[in-house]
C-alpha cells in the first residue's frame, strides 16, 4: 500500500466523503446528486485503500480536529454489505474513536441495519424534505411510520432540505420532527436553486419564530434538541481557529478524489477536469479553488459558496453572469442564517441545557 508523504500528513484532511455509488431509490427535486454519472459501487478493495490512508495519515495530523468519515450516494444502504465491510476494518483499527456519519432516506432501514447502527456506534442522519413532512411521513400526528420503527429516535439526526418555494412551512417542519421526538435536528437550504431577496426575508421570519420557541423550551424546563449543523459559528463564537481551506477529501466511486462534493452531479467531462489521485489534493484541487474565487466564491465557515459555485458551473452549465449571482446571492443567503444563529446561540450558551446537548461539539 502506497506510503503516506511528509506533504500529505500536513494537508490532511479532517473528513473523508465517500459517495458510495449514485444510485439512489429517490428521485429528490433538489438533490445535487441526482444526476451522479456513477452507477457501479465503488471497489471493496479500492474503498478500504482510502481508508487506510485517511485513518494513517489522520493519526499523525494533530492539527485536524473532528476528524470523522462520512458516508453518502445516492443513498449508502444499497450498498450495505460494503459498508458493513469497511466499518469492520474502521472499528477493528480506531475502535469507536473516529465518528461515522452515514447520511440516508431511511426508507431501507430494517432490523438488520438498525443492530448494525448499534454495534457500530454509527452516527446516524436522515435527510428529508418538507413535502415529507407535510405529507405526514414523518408528521407527529400520523404516528410512528415503518421508516422511523427501527431507529431510536432521540439518538437520530434528522436533516432537512428547505425548497425555496415552502421556506414558509421552516418553523412548522421543525415543531413536527421535534414533537415526534427527535432530538437532534439540522436544516438548510436548497443550494440548486437561486434564492431572491423576498425569499431570504420570509426565511428570517421562520428562523426568528425557531428562536422563540427554542427560548420557551428552555426556561420552561423542556428537553431542547441539539442544533446539528452549526459548529462553525460556534467555534466563531468561541473564537476558534478556522481552516481557511476547504477540509474534506470527497472520494468518487471510481476511486478518484474531487475537490467538492457538488461535483458529484456533474457529467464525466466535468468529473474529470479536476479528478486527483492523492487524498490531499495537489495542483487540480489549488485550480478549482482558484476558479471559484473568479465567481466570487471562497471558503467560508457556513454554507460554503463553493458549492453554489461547482452546482451551477457544472451540473446545471449556467453562464457566467448567472453563475456570478448565484453565489453573490447564496453568500447574502448564508450570512442571513450566520446573522441569526449567532444571536441565538450567545445567549444559550448560557444556559447549561444547551451546553450540555451541545457538548461534543464545544469540546472540540
Amino acid at each position: 500500500m502506497r506510503l503516506i508523504t511528509k506533504t500529505e500528513f500536513m494537508t490532511a484532511p479532517n473528513n473523508l466523503v465517500i459517495y458510495m455509488s449514485g444510485l439512489c431509490n429517490l428521485k429528490c427535486n433538489y438533490c445535487y446528486a441526482r444526476g451522479a454519472v456513477f452507477k457501479k459501487a465503488i471497489e471493496k478493495k479500492v474503498l478500504l485503500g482510502a481508508v487506510s490512508n485517511f485513518l494513517k495519515s489522520s493519526a499523525k495530523n494533530k492539527r485536524n480536529a473532528g476528524k470523522k468519515i462520512t458516508f453518502l450516494g445516492g443513498e449508502p444502504f444499497l450498498h450495505f454489505d460494503l459498508i458493513k465491510a469497511v466499518l469492520i476494518f474502521i472499528r477493528k483499527e480506531k475502535k469507536n474513536d473516529l465518528p461515522v456519519h452515514i447520511f440516508t432516506n431511511g426508507l431501507l432501514i430494517n432490523e438488520e441495519i438498525s443492530r448494525f447502527i448499534n454495534w457500530f456506534d454509527v452516527n446516524l442522519v436522515i435527510s428529508v424534505n418538507e413535502r415529507e413532512i407535510a405529507g405526514g411521513l414523518y408528521n407527529a400526528r400520523s404516528g410512528i411510520k415503518r421508516v422511523l420503527k427501527y431507529i431510536d429516535i432521540q439518538k437520530t439526526s434528522v436533516s432537512i432540505v428547505i425548497e425555496k418555494e415552502s421556506v414558509n412551512r421552516l418553523f412548522e417542519d421543525i415543531l413536527n420532527l421535534y414533537k415526534l421526538g427527535f432530538r437532534h435536528i439540522a436544516w438548510s437550504p436548497d443550494i440548486t436553486k437561486v434564492w431572491n431577496d423576498k425569499e431570504i426575508l420570509a426565511l428570517k421570519r421562520q428562523m426568528l419564530k425557531l428562536r422563540r420557541h427554542y427560548f420557551q423550551l428552555i426556561k420552561k424546563g423542556l428537553q431542547i434538541y441539539e442544533i446539528a449543523n452549526t459548529y462553525e459559528i460556534i467555534d466563531k463564537i468561541l473564537n476558534r481557529p478556522f481552516n481557511k481551506s476547504c477540509m474534506s477529501a470527497v472520494l468518487c466511486p471510481d476511486g478518484n478524489f474531487i475537490p467538492c462534493d457538488k461535483l458529484i452531479g456533474s457529467d464525466s467531462k466535468g468529473i474529470e477536469k479536476y479528478t486527483f489521485k492523492r487524498m490531499s489534493g495537489g495542483k487540480k484541487k489549488t485550480l478549482f479553488f482558484k476558479e471559484a474565487l473568479k465567481y466570487g466564491a471562497r471558503v467560508k465557515e457556513l454554507m460554503c459558496p463553493v458549492g453554489a459555485f461547482a452546482f451551477k458551473k457544472y451540473v446545471s452549465k449556467n453562464k457566467t453572469l448567472e453563475i456570478k449571482k448565484a453565489v453573490r446571492m447564496h453568500i447574502r443567503l448564508s450570512a442571513a442564517i450566520e446573522k441569526n444563529y449567532a444571536s441565538l446561540f450567545k445567549r444559550a450558551l448560557k444556559y447549561p441545557a444547551f451546553r450540555e446537548i451541545h457538548r461534543q461539539v464545544l469540546a472540540l
